[in-house]
């Protein structure tokens, strides 16, 4: 998939979105090979929980997830974050690829920002949802590539 009108994203400007890499545990047949990582992303909800797909989670043997926050260049992903559990949606993939949902619980708190800590130099927070009524543009964030830099 290409990315249309894409642009770079700005330090700060969305600070609710990780990079995770899904880690899939070696075989025997598979021991000669690469190792193999599946990538997406996902929200931030609050300090403990990421929302994500389910199909990027619903994977055989996987050995890890990785979570990375606040990051704008995949090439350069700091400090990573493990995962306690993850969970899919009860109705996915039963007959479709409805309720494309997963949750992702996280070992440790990410140190976001809350109310009772609004300091302006946390790089990441929670994601923040319109009121009902309100009237919003919705804006779709992936990690991919403008030229030659990453961007999401």
């Amino acid at each position: 998939m290409d990315i249309q009108n894409g642009r770079s994203a700005k330090p700060g400007e969305l600070p609710w979105i990780v990079y995770i890499e899904v880690h899939i545990k070696l075989s025997i047949l598979t021991f000669w090979f690469k190792p193999k990582i599946y990538k997406g992303t996902g929200t931030i909800l609050n300090k403990k929980w990421i929302i994500t797909c389910a199909h990027l989670l619903n994977k055989k043997n996987i050995d890890s997830i990785a979570i990375y926050p606040a990051i704008l260049d995949k090439r350069h992903k700091g400090r990573s974050y493990s995962v306690a559990k993850h969970l899919l949606y009860p109705s996915y993939g039963k007959s479709s690829k409805d309720y494309d949902i997963g949750l992702i619980k996280l070992d440790e708190d990410l140190p976001i920002q809350t109310p009772d800590t609004p300091q302006s130099w946390l790089p990441m927070n929670g994601i923040c949802l319109p009121d009902i009524g309100m009237t919003t543009y919705p804006m779709m964030t992936l990690y991919g590539s403008v030229g030659h830099k990453y961007c999401h």
